[in-house]
């Protein structure tokens, strides 16, 4: 019997779950299978991918006949592609399977002052996505707060649909020491953008406790890299 035809006892909150392991450069085709077909087993809202392995995961899911979207990662980590190479990226993830895009800006360029060029950058995701989904990875610990909501509000005024907040970069890396976003910046950011952009969390900075109550909160969804993470999800009441 395939995963995607047993049935499970799942909270319906579970489908506002992305699932992936996007930190990751190396992954086996056993690994890929497997994180397609817990994605489907659980009913996620998609499956997140670097682009190396998209159309793998897209052969699996076509082959397996699995109930399952693809989210695609553009100009991870850094974003620091030209913008015309990013457009090109985008639309070749979308033509191999991709129903969502999550894309990196260029956060040195803003950190310079160069607002004019994110500017350009937030509309090329949203043009260029089309009519698929369209997020920002947000490193929110590496900007200030008038540089965040000078993203939130370009975003929202050019058509992206979501906004995906991560944090600092490896720990080796020259930003290692800044803090990760609390429950109340998350609290906060949800309230800034409920009006305008679906805000996405990497559930890897809080425990399952904390995950109930951004539900709670209205957090449109969450993104998970363990499956012990939804293990755990799924023994939680949501309704207390």
């Amino acid at each position: 019997m395939k995963i995607k035809d047993l049935k499970t006892e799942i909270p319906d909150v579970f489908t506002d779950i992305i699932y992936g392991k996007i930190s990751s450069y190396q992954m086996s085709e056993l690994e890929l299978r497997l994180k397609c077909f817990e994605a489907s087993y659980y009913g996620l809202d998609s499956l997140a991918v670097l682009p190396s392995y998209l159309e793998q995961a897209q052969k699996i899911i076509n082959t397996e006949k699995l109930s399952l979207q693809l989210t695609a990662i553009s100009s991870y980590p850094f974003g620091t592609y030209p913008p015309e190479v990013k457009i090109k990226e985008i639309e070749k993830l979308i033509a191999i399977g991709a129903e969502k895009v999550f894309m990196v800006l260029a956060a040195g360029s803003l950190r310079d002052g160069n607002y004019q060029q994110i500017s350009k950058e937030i509309e090329i995701l949203s043009e260029a996505s089309g009519t698929k989904s369209s997020t920002l990875i947000l490193e929110f610990s590496f900007f200030e707060k008038e540089e965040i909501n000078f993203i939130i509000e370009e975003a929202a005024d050019k058509g992206v649909d979501g906004l995906m907040i991560s944090t600092n970069f490896e720990p080796n890396f020259e930003y290692s020491n800044m803090k990760t976003p609390s429950f109340a910046d998350i609290k906060n950011l949800n309230r800034i953008c409920k009006s305008s952009l679906d805000l996405i969390v990497n559930a890897k900075f809080f425990d399952p406790k904390e995950i109930f109550a951004f539900f709670k909160l209205g957090l449109d969804k969450i993104y998970v890299e363990d499956i012990s993470m939804l293990k755990k999800l799924q023994g939680g009441n949501f309704n207390d």
